[in-house]
């Protein structure tokens, strides 16, 4: 099961976020068997509620999607940057050295929305020294 707050939801309307929170909290709550101190949670979202205005006020969240096909149409180039392995992807990597999303080039499309059509150039670096490679062997 995922349940996950994003910055994006911070800047919808303040009641749809309140309700994603409470019910996040409330499946937590009875999943883990707590009790939140009403306090606490009262204190959680009056900073969740200061760092949505700073967010709205000086415009830091944006669709990406929308923005960088718009700035690709405007014949602007755009360059992205992972630093994790193809080992590491979601669906192709080592178990259990995976990362939560993916991490070969198909993730500029599929986590961007940028068109394949769109790629240009990859370019792919080597490392000699595993990290995962070592984890795993002292696995087995």
């Amino acid at each position: 099961m995922k349940m996950a707050l994003r910055v994006s939801h911070l800047v919808d309307e303040w009641s749809e976020f309140h309700d994603k929170y409470s019910r996040i909290r409330a499946t937590c709550e009875k999943l883990f068997n707590i009790q939140l101190d009403p306090e606490l949670v009262q204190s959680d979202l009056e900073a969740f509620r200061s760092l949505r205005d700073v967010l709205i006020d000086n415009k830091l969240v944006d669709d990406t999607v929308v923005l960088l096909n718009k700035e690709m149409n405007n014949q602007k180039r755009i360059l992205v940057e992972d630093a994790s392995s193809s080992s590491m992807d979601i669906d192709t990597g080592l178990y259990p050295f995976t990362d939560s999303f993916h991490t070969t080039t198909g993730a500029v499309c599929s986590g961007l929305g940028i068109p394949e059509h769109a790629i240009e150039t990859q370019i792919g670096v080597f490392s000699a020294i595993s990290v995962i490679r070592k984890g795993f062997l002292k696995r087995i």
